[in-house]
């Protein structure tokens, strides 16, 4: 029974990193919409961090953040660091404070987005650029926007794969 259990852990959390891994490569691959990326990282870890909680977030937040941070001209690390301690956090809030519902997914990854815009804006553009907020209203703005609307759809597929695997795993506990 125990070894069971702890199978179907290790199969839906290999699952997660692959969709990690996708996710990653489409976001930094395939997916601008114009010169506006998606970020698809973000939202996936906060979504993953809320099902998985303050440990599995901070794993999945150093994978998501490793691949953003090596496909970017600026490798310095600040990717992953951000995006553990947002699953670190999210989990966090989850477990003690606020129920995992859509609406607690929105505010958590539009949270999320929104610091991790503003900063990129602040300490990318802003130090270095004239004209700083045209390039906000031009490129993180739909950025945010955009990222937020994808939010849903994550939910609801992380949701039903959660949901696949924690029944399997609660119907073979039973006796």
């Amino acid at each position: 029974m125990h070894t069971q259990r702890t199978k179907n852990s290790v199969k839906r959390r290999l699952l997660l990193a692959v969709v990690v891994i996708l996710a990653g490569l489409l976001q930094n691959c395939a997916l601008p919409v114009g010169r506006i990326g998606i970020l698809l990282l973000i939202p996936l870890t906060v979504i993953i961090a809320m099902f998985e909680k303050e440990f599995v977030g901070i794993i999945y937040g150093i994978l998501a953040g490793c691949i953003w941070d090596l496909s970017t001209a600026t490798s310095d690390g600040m990717k992953a660091l951000f995006l553990a301690l947002t699953g670190c956090i999210c989990g966090l809030l989850i477990r003690y404070i606020i129920r995992n519902t859509l609406l607690s997914a929105l505010a958590l990854c539009s949270t999320a987005t929104l610091l991790f815009s503003v900063g990129h804006w602040l300490f990318h553009v802003v130090a270095f650029e004239t004209g700083a907020f045209g390039a906000f209203l031009r490129f993180y703005f739909p950025q945010m926007l955009i990222t937020v609307l994808l939010t849903p759809f994550f939910y609801v597929v992380l949701r039903a794969l959660e949901k696949k695997y924690r029944a399997a795993e609660n119907k073979e506990g039973t006796f």
